[in-house]
């Protein structure tokens, strides 16, 4: 089966006040075997220079293209879907204005470097499963150097470096929501979609999970996403439990806080009956 040409994917990237990690994350895609087509950084605001940053790029690669919003609280539940969303929307608006014929999609965070085969790699996997509809490899944290086996779900690609097959996400959607990518494999797996992680396929994550926020900040809105989803009760204590059996404990604590919390205060749920039926019956029983 032949490779699809250099230019048949696009990319977006949120971008907030990420002016220690842009820098590093633009070089890592202008040096990719296979650039973007197209590449959509969305700047939600920025305060500390991250945009002049991307400008600069701009000025010699003219398929990099930023989209500046209006200042907002940024945070990495539903203000972070929408962001992503309106990147998605001009990306796929601008490739039809300039007739790419795009074969997949990408999102990347800011905070991340890539190895610089990482898309063209995803790329060969996607063509020859034609299931495979979502697809990232996997990031190393700060401080690891990857070696050694991890502690990964093949079946659950990383939300913050992954690729689309264009029919997947036309027919899924990437929809404003908690944990959008989350919701995103699940509406994958449901259309007849397979999703998968491929360790060997790699690059870095610049900063530690959850370090903008605070760990146990990260593991509250993490129990608050597993609420909006349609988690039910026993699946969060179960989750709660394994979390407090790792070292620290306490973001298992926060995790429980957050969930609960919602839980009784009956807070909003996602619309979507086929997630709510998923995380209420499916990804229990997948857990137990």
């Amino acid at each position: 089966m032949a490779l699809v040409n250099n230019d048949t994917y696009l990319l977006i990237t949120p971008l907030k006040d990420e002016v220690r990690y842009i820098g590093t994350c633009i070089q890592s895609v202008v040096d990719q075997v296979h650039p973007p087509s197209l590449w959509i950084i969305v700047d939600d605001g920025c305060t500390d220079g991250s945009a002049d940053v991307v400008r600069e790029w701009m000025d010699s690669h003219p398929w990099i293209e930023l989209l500046s919003l209006e200042k907002g609280e940024w945070d990495l539940g539903i203000h972070y879907s929408e962001v992503c969303m309106k990147g998605f929307d001009r990306a796929i608006s601008r490739a039809r204005e300039e007739t790419i014929d795009w074969q997949f999609i990408g999102l990347l965070d800011a905070d991340i470097r890539l190895d610089p085969e990482y898309f063209r790699d995803l790329q060969k996997e996607m063509q020859v499963d034609d299931k495979l509809g979502i697809a990232s490899g996997h990031l190393a944290e700060p401080g690891k150097d990857g070696t050694g086996k991890p502690r990964i779900n093949e079946n659950n690609p990383m939300g913050g470096a992954r690729l689309w097959k264009r029919k997947c996400f036309d027919s899924a959607q990437y929809v404003s929501s908690f944990a959008p990518d989350s919701v995103s494999n699940v509406k994958a797996r449901l259309g007849g979609w397979t999703t998968r992680l491929f360790p060997n396929i790699t690059g870095e994550q610049l900063r530690a999970m959850g370090e903008s926020h605070g760990r146990c900040q990260g593991a509250i809105l993490w129990g608050r996403s597993s609420h909006f989803l349609g988690s039910g009760p026993l699946f969060a204590l179960l989750k709660g439990l394994k979390l407090l059996t790792r070292f620290p404990c306490y973001p298992g604590l926060c995790y429980l806080r957050g969930y609960f919390t919602s839980f009784l205060m009956r807070r909003e749920q996602i619309a979507d009956a086929e997630v709510i039926e998923y995380y209420a019956h499916r990804k229990l029983r997948d857990y137990l």
